[in-house]
């Protein structure tokens, strides 16, 4: 059952990430989530399309990684010149695709995606694999930990988060990491707002008239 909704999820994911929500189909997501999935694998086409050709071209060396391991990755470069670009997706497309890739062909979009072990691979081969995946575990381990021993609340963020990362497997490493502070950080925020909004005088129950609580006892 956690496999079908996940493929749901899968499928709903990545038209919500290319901004095409019209064009998801309720039928077809709720249905035929494994067949959506199947004639969806545009970023697994690109992950082999990199296995098979990184020899031919220059790694990123944990370029990217670097600069998305903290939250300083979602200030902008023309506020923070210095910050490390970390966008790997839009780096590999330019190394594979220096003229742009032919969207006639790769249905995906004009910025293609090479899913979390694949990603790694461009950085140092099979060990980037591996520290990609590692990233992705901890990462997994931490909205698992939040949901475990968190209050209600918190268990609510957890279960964005897990979405949000279940979805974010088609995308490099480096994007799970943004997002993964991005939708953090909002939710945060958010609760934040709500908590001091709901102790401002304006939303405070009125007082009760005397002559009420007198009633009353």
């Amino acid at each position: 059952m956690f496999g079908y909704v996940l493929l749901i999820l899968l499928y709903v994911g990545n038209f919500v990430r290319l901004g095409n929500v019209g064009d998801i189909n309720v039928s077809t997501a709720v249905f035929g989530a494994a067949m959506a999935a199947a004639s969806d694998m545009g970023p697994v086409d690109d992950a082999a399309l990199l296995y098979a050709e990184m020899h031919n071209h220059e790694g990123t060396h944990f370029l990217q990684l670097a600069g998305a391991l903290t939250p300083m990755v979602l200030i902008p470069s023309s506020i923070f010149p210095l910050k490390i670009p970390a966008d790997k997706d839009s780096e590999l497309n330019r190394i594979f695709f220096p003229e742009g890739a032919d969207t006639s062909f790769y249905h995906e979009g004009s910025i293609l995606t090479f899913t979390v072990p694949a990603s790694g691979y461009a950085d140092a081969g099979y060990l980037g694999v591996f520290v990609s995946s590692f990233v992705y575990a901890i990462l997994f381990c931490v909205c698992l930990g939040i949901y475990r021993k968190g209050s209600s609340s918190a268990r609510f963020i957890a279960i964005v988060l897990l979405l949000v990362h279940i979805v974010g497997y088609r995308l490099s490493v480096e994007a799970l990491l943004m997002s993964f502070y991005a939708t953090f950080l909002f939710i945060i925020g958010a609760r934040w707002l709500a908590i001091a909004a709901s102790r401002l005088k304006v939303f405070a129950a009125p007082p009760v008239a005397p002559d009420i609580q007198a009633a009353s006892r």
